[in-house]
């Protein structure tokens, strides 16, 4: 198993995500880079781990930072979901523009490891409700 909280060292940051893992969730090859995903996840990551204090442990971030990198590179190459060998068609799973973090199965995952709320306050998936009744 690979030790998710390690991360791997690039230029000058720290990564608490690692490639392999981040590849694993998404099923593709090891020739494939993702780092620039895990860079971006972890530029996001570093925000909720303010916001959070002490409320996630490391692993927690990680976990969160391995599945927002999925997230992120999911959304320039979608995964396919079906194929058809005789017709020759291909489906592709395809985020709904404007539904941020919720338009990925990767996304939802990261919000609901992060159970700090941080996440989805920092990105706006988190309504607020003002009652504007008469009492």
């Amino acid at each position: 198993m690979t030790d998710i909280i390690g991360g791997s060292a690039v230029g000058a940051g720290t990564y608490r995500a690692t490639e392999v893992d981040v590849r694993t969730i998404l099923g593709v090859n090891s020739s494939t880079s993702v780092i620039l995903f895990i860079s971006t996840a972890n530029s996001l990551v570093n925000k909720v781990a303010l916001c959070a204090g002490d409320e996630l442990s490391n692993a927690e971030l990680a976990l969160i930072e391995t599945w927002l990198a999925a997230h992120f590179f999911s959304i320039l190459s979608p995964s396919v979901t079906s194929k058809s060998i005789a017709g020759g068609s291909v489906s592709y799973q395809r985020g709904q523009l404007g539904n941020r973090l919720e338009s990925t199965a990767y996304g939802q995952q990261a919000l609901i490891l992060d159970t700090s709320g941080c996440l989805a306050e920092i990105t706006g998936e988190k309504m607020e409700l003002t009652w504007l009744g008469i009492d």
